[in-house]
């Protein structure tokens, strides 16, 4: 298991620096190790960070796959806070291929999933998601509540990446009804 998580982590470090073939070497090496030896929460992680790993465009069937899976082996074994994260992700794909009738669905239940489980840092991404495709869909006051949401919960945990997130999307959904005051 050792091998397989620190190949994972050596992974997203080649993935941070650049160097995107060895990243992606590293996480498959960590996978097949994982999965051959049902070590689960480590596969979880590196189907995560795999997906993460690949390029955006030239990878997007790969990515959507690579989250297909992590989201499926997380509902095999029950794994709440995975299944949660891996349906915002998927979600956000749908979104960008725009397929809301598959993006709306999992950002739902990942919100759904976050509140009962208590992974406030899964709820506050999952919440803008879902605050993005409505307001995508022109569901723009269902789309400030979920911004809303997802920033109060973004600063009692003081997490300035998910505020900033947060601030940004409501700033383009005033943007878009014209509020450029707001």
């Amino acid at each position: 298991e050792v091998i397989a998580s620190s190949n994972a982590s050596l992974g997203t470090i080649f993935s941070f620096t650049g160097d995107v073939k060895k990243a992606i070497e590293c996480h498959e090496r960590a996978l097949k190790i994982a999965l051959d030896n049902s070590f689960m929460e480590t596969a979880l992680r590196t189907y995560n960070n795999l997906a993460i790993s690949l390029p955006p465009g030239e990878e997007n069937e790969r990515r959507l796959e690579c989250f297909d899976k992590g989201f499926e082996l997380a509902r095999k074994v029950g794994h709440i806070g995975y299944i949660s994260w891996f349906g915002a992700m998927l979600s956000w794909m749908y979104y960008n291929m725009g397929n809301m009738n598959k993006a709306v669905p999992l950002a739902e239940e990942s919100v759904a999933l976050s509140k009962k489980a208590g992974e406030m840092y899964n709820l506050e991404l999952s919440l803008n998601v879902l605050g993005f495709t409505y307001q995508i869909m022109g569901e723009w006051d269902k789309s400030e509540q979920y911004y809303k949401e997802a920033l109060n919960i973004s600063q009692k945990i003081d997490n300035f990446e998910a505020i900033g997130l947060s601030y940004w999307c409501l700033g383009w959904l005033h943007f878009d009804k014209e509020e450029y005051v707001k």
